[in-house]
């Protein structure tokens, strides 16, 4: 099947990318809106959050922000376009058709575009953030008291955070500076994080994997010593637009969406 490449002409390619990366901070801010999209409108009505225009399913959903002739709007509807396929890991550089066509993207691409969209300031979600009191049971780490072991593993941040957390997990942000010196050295954080085996991916399989009482007899979430001292393991990755719904509103309000690879730092 021929696939048509996505057209363009006419919009202005930094309105387009601006435009794109607002839709998906917007996007990831609102979590029904979000589940209703993946659930392809059986939630709810699915509206174009540009011009408020039902739609009965995606793929309809996805031909009015592409087709959509308005001139004023044409960069804010290509850019929801992009970003609602980046959500279902669909290919946004063809146009949406033939299902088949745009929807047919390998999961490493799909993960590729989704992986590439990072939160501004550069941010590291630290999981499992706990200690051990003296009588054994597991108490949460202070802001100062993750600094510092931080600090131990060569990483000095300006801004850590207690999140909400998920699943009754305990996570906290290490905020890095705004710049490509910040970037750098988050990401540095989370390639030992990943060396250590204790990046994105574990800790997703070990949310997957219903918890004991309180996680302390998982040797993936603490380690005991000779002396039968528990010392809780520390998991963190990169945040991206995906992990908005994990911040506080303060926070979702203070941060941006910007994409790795085309990094603007103005």
């Amino acid at each position: 099947m021929k696939q048509v490449k996505v057209e363009e002409t006419g919009v202005d390619p930094k309105a387009l990318k601006s435009s794109f990366l607002k839709m998906v901070k917007l996007m990831n801010e609102n979590e029904a809106d979000k589940k209703n999209y993946r659930a392809n409108g059986k939630l709810s009505q699915l509206k174009c959050p540009v011009c408020q225009r039902n739609s009965v399913d995606l793929h309809a959903l996805l031909n009015h922000a592409y087709h959509a002739k308005n001139a004023e709007h044409r960069a804010d509807h290509l850019g929801f376009h992009k970003a609602l396929c980046v959500l279902m890991g669909w290919n946004y550089s063809v146009a949406p058709v033939h299902k088949t066509a745009y929807q047919a993207l390998s999961t490493a691409a799909a993960e590729a575009n989704q992986g590439d969209l990072i939160l501004w300031p550069p941010t590291v979600i630290i999981e499992n953030t706990y200690k051990s009191q003296k009588d054994g049971q597991k108490d949460v780490m202070s802001n100062k008291e993750l600094e510092s072991k931080l600090r131990e593993m060569g990483f000095a941040v300006v801004d850590v955070e207690p999140l909400p957390g998920k699943d009754g997990h305990r996570s906290m942000q290490a905020k890095f500076p705004a710049s490509l010196d910040g970037l750098n050295k988050a990401s540095q954080l989370v390639e030992l994080f990943e060396r250590q085996g204790h990046g994105r991916a574990t800790w997703a399989r070990i949310r997957s994997i219903a918890p004991t009482a309180d996680g302390g007899n998982n040797p993936m979430l603490v380690k005991v010593d000779g002396k039968g001292e528990r010392t809780w393991v520390l998991y963190g990755y990169l945040a991206t637009a995906w992990d908005l719904d994990m911040l506080d509103p303060e926070s979702k309000q203070s941060v941006t969406v910007k994409s790795r690879k085309e990094l603007d730092l103005d």
